[in-house]
């Protein structure tokens, strides 16, 4: 019993980690996109950097989920 708890909290974490870092990704993507647009592309670049390296952190979670979860 307390290891389906387990389970299932582990499960919440991974999923609560992968959406919190795909809406920072997003934000951080689309404010260096306004800034780049607004003529301030040094400060565009920053947050651009920032969403890539999100991106691929959540892009390694979502691959390997099933080796970080036991079904």
């Amino acid at each position: 019993m307390s290891e389906r708890i387990i389970n299932s909290a582990w499960r919440f974490v991974l999923i609560t980690v992968v959406f919190v870092l795909t809406c920072s990704a997003m934000f951080q993507f689309y404010q260096g996109v306004l800034n780049i647009f607004g003529g301030a592309w040094e400060l565009g670049i920053v947050p651009m950097i920032a969403a890539g390296v999100m991106g691929a952190g959540v892009y390694w979670l979502a691959r390997h989920r099933e080796e970080l979860v036991e079904v």
